[in-house]
């Protein structure tokens, strides 16, 4: 009985949820920029010698006429249709089950457990006001920079938290996450913040993760923000402490952690903004829509 309520109360806190992610409001931003990189092996700090890159690009979401990011069954593409909301319900009431059901059996079993000893991952999240020049610096460091190791990987992360740690007037949303856990954990964290990052755009004009690519793109005028998202995974990261909702000077204290990851630490690091396009930036609307948990500074 207690959990067929929960389960009731669940279903009605994900309805409006869905109706707003059917809304034809939900867009994407059309222009995006990343570079980042891993899997260096650990040589003592030998910054010079790498692994190999364990965190590949990611496909660019598919433009489509209809709701969403191009991904999932096509049963989504249609609209707001009586079948869909039922199909969802449904779905909700499955997946509510399945969560409530299991959790006491993979409470001990999470990907990164907050109080675990080891490496550390961390992801500031900024929504600029403009900030033009801080989209030139950013291509300006994918195109010069080098992914390939850990010493340049960590040197273009640096410089990516300088660009922002210049404009703190530009603040105006931010949000901060850390977590601790193995080396591979915590790169898994990466890249998992990394590709909800890369999914609010529809194409990637700039990218290097190993490779640089442009792609050309011309991308409607409007809007006044950018969101960058800066992330890395490191040993022995020495995370600050974070109470949200975050206020301005724990996100500086975030972003020189950042700085400070050296490339004997690192494992891994992804930096991602959009829009990247010049002259295209977003409404304050789409870019909370696109990034739902940004607090206001």
């Amino acid at each position: 009985m207690k959990l067929a309520r929960v389960l009731i109360v669940f279903v009605f806190l994900l309805l409006p949820a869905m109706f707003h992610a059917l809304s034809p409001a939900t867009v994407q931003a059309q222009s995006g920029g990343s570079f980042g990189g891993g899997g260096f092996q650990n040589n003592g700090g030998n910054s010079g010698s790498s692994g190999g890159n364990s965190s590949q690009p990611t496909p660019n979401p598919v433009p489509n006429s209809g709701y969403g990011y191009g991904y999932g069954p096509a049963i989504f593409s249609g609209g707001n249709s009586s079948t869909t909301i039922l199909v969802l319900v449904v779905g909700a009431l499955i997946i509510g089950y399945f969560v409530i059901s299991m959790r006491p059996r993979f409470a001990k079993n999470t990907l990164l457990e907050t109080g675990a000893a080891g490496a550390g991952a961390l992801k500031v999240q900024l929504m600029l006001l403009e900030g033009e020049e801080v989209k030139a610096e950013l291509r300006r460091i994918a195109e010069a920079g080098d992914t390939s190791t850990p010493q340049g990987l960590s040197n273009m992360l640096r410089e990516a938290v300088l660009s922002a740690l210049r404009h703190p007037e530009r603040w105006v949303y931010a949000n901060v996450e850390q977590a601790r856990g193995s080396d591979s954990a915590s790169a898994q964290r990466v890249s998992s913040w990394a590709t909800a990052a890369r999914a609010a755009y529809k194409v990637e004009t700039t990218s290097n993760h190993g490779k640089l690519q442009h792609t050309d793109y011309t991308a409607p005028k409007g809007g006044i923000y950018c969101v960058l998202t800066l992330t890395a995974a490191a040993r022995d990261f020495l995370l600050p402490a974070i109470t949200p909702p975050v206020e301005l000077e724990e996100v500086r204290a975030a972003l020189n952690a950042l700085a400070g990851v050296n490339g004997d630490a690192l494992i891994s690091a992804e930096v991602v903004w959009t829009p990247d396009a010049t002259g295209e930036f977003l409404s304050e609307d789409q870019a909370l829509r696109l990034y739902p948990t940004l607090y206001h500074l």
